[in-house]
């Protein structure tokens, strides 16, 4: 390995750590990121950021029980607040209602996202799960409900409607609350399902994340 490729593989491990020194490796000998300098092409051309765009990231174990303990977060909140839109407690309370339930969709969009990826940059989806643990991939096997196509039509729909301000908004009438909610219970039955293929390690770092947060936001208001 010249020079250059050595500056530039040492520089990647240095600032992207999730990527394996195998994956390194080969973004070096593609030569699509051949530069005279590795800082200089980070300071200029955006050289890790370019990689990130076109390269999905690894994750160890140790990794991933953060990912669950970060994912903890969304499923308790989608869960709470599937309850409150669900409990009648919103009744009356127009301004909370319409916060719960906007936060609702937006923890329905990530939870979604999560499960039916595709993932970029340094985002974590389902797949990363069935690469660092052969045995979770075996359990937690192909997801057909809620069915791709739906799930995909409601990513997209949230994705206009919450994330961006869209032509959308005004040119296609939103779907009900009820539709969004035929959904819920088969995404939660898939978080279950989630939760039970994980090692058990890791699925007690996910079950602590979800009565942490359900101490702290419990459904009521």
């Amino acid at each position: 390995m010249d020079h250059a490729r050595k500056q530039l593989n040492g520089f990647l491990q240095e600032r992207i750590p999730s990527f394996s020194c195998a994956k390194i490796e080969s973004i070096v000998r593609s030569g699509l990121w051949r530069v005279r300098g590795a800082k200089a092409a980070d300071r200029h051309g955006g050289l890790v950021a370019a990689i990130l765009r076109k390269a999905v990231m690894q994750f160890n174990e140790d990794q991933l029980k953060h990912a669950v303990r970060e994912f903890a977060f969304d499923v308790q909140h989608f869960r709470c607040y599937v309850k409150m839109h669900r409990s009648g407690m919103l009744n009356g309370h127009p301004s909370v209602a319409q916060a719960v339930r906007y936060s609702l969709l937006l923890h329905l969009r990530v939870v979604l996202d999560f499960f039916y990826g595709p993932t970029r940059e340094d985002g974590v989806g389902v797949g990363h799960f069935r690469k660092t643990f052969p045995a979770f991939g075996a359990k937690f096997r192909k997801i057909k409900v809620p069915k791709p196509a739906d799930a995909e039509r409601i990513r997209m729909n949230l994705h206009k409607r919450l994330a961006h301000l869209t032509s959308t908004r005004w040119e296609v009438r939103a779907p009900a609350m009820n539709y969004y909610d035929s959904y819920f219970d088969d995404t939660d039955a898939l978080i279950i399902a989630f939760k039970d293929a994980l090692p058990s390690d890791v699925q007690q770092v996910f079950l602590k994340g979800l009565r942490d947060w359900d101490s702290k936001h419990p459904a009521a208001i």
